[in-house]
């Protein structure tokens, strides 16, 4: 069957027509959720300037959340750092055979009996590391879980962080804000070594 070429144009066109459409739909739906954004933006500055919000005290909750946070990291870290060590150490320990309590002894000089007796003694001190070797290798993990979550947290506070200054200076540049600068950018205690 031969198409006209009257009807594919007439397609063609109806195709870009519906595209044009979505496209208008998607920058309306755009459109209205920035000027939602706008909206709550311009609320909050608002009581931001009446101080009923009370922003010295939000401030300073979330100074005391980022340094309680900085703290708790270099905290996890050391205990990383130490586990890891201390990982290292049981396995070199575990590999090599290298106990202080076996070198400590003369093999030649003890009898039969003596000996099964400090067979076992190693092979319970052997247990016991392997146990402690599992427990820091759980730990760690544990840890470095915990590390991995918080550090995260840390990203995104300061993405939100880069977000807002973003939106304040776009406000300020379209002159929403007053360019005298009665708003500042946001930057935690410590900000600029995080970057």
């Amino acid at each position: 069957m031969l198409h006209h070429r009257r009807y594919d144009d007439f397609d063609h066109l109806k195709g870009e027509l519906d595209e044009e459409k979505r496209y208008r739909e998607t920058m309306e739906w755009s459109n209205a959720e920035l000027e939602r954004s706008i909206t709550e933006l311009e609320t909050y500055l608002r009581e931001l300037e009446e101080n009923t919000r009370g922003a010295a005290a939000d401030d300073n909750e979330w100074k005391v959340r980022f340094e309680s946070q900085t703290a708790l990291n270099k905290q996890l870290q050391e205990q990383k750092e130490w586990l890891e060590t201390e990982l290292i150490d049981a396995r070199r320990k575990l590999t090599t055979g290298s106990y202080p309590e076996a070198m400590n002894y003369n093999l030649d000089v003890l009898n039969e009996p003596e000996l099964l007796r400090l067979v076992k003694h190693l092979e319970r001190t052997r247990n016991d590391f392997y146990s402690t070797l599992r427990d820091a290798e759980w730990k760690l993990d544990k840890e470095s879980k915990e590390f991995h979550h918080f550090d995260e947290m840390r990203r995104v506070y300061r993405a939100e962080l880069k977000h807002a200054n973003s939106t304040i200076e776009r406000m300020r540049l379209s002159h929403v804000l007053d360019p005298s600068g009665i708003v500042s950018p946001i930057y935690p205690p410590g900000y600029f070594r995080w970057l």
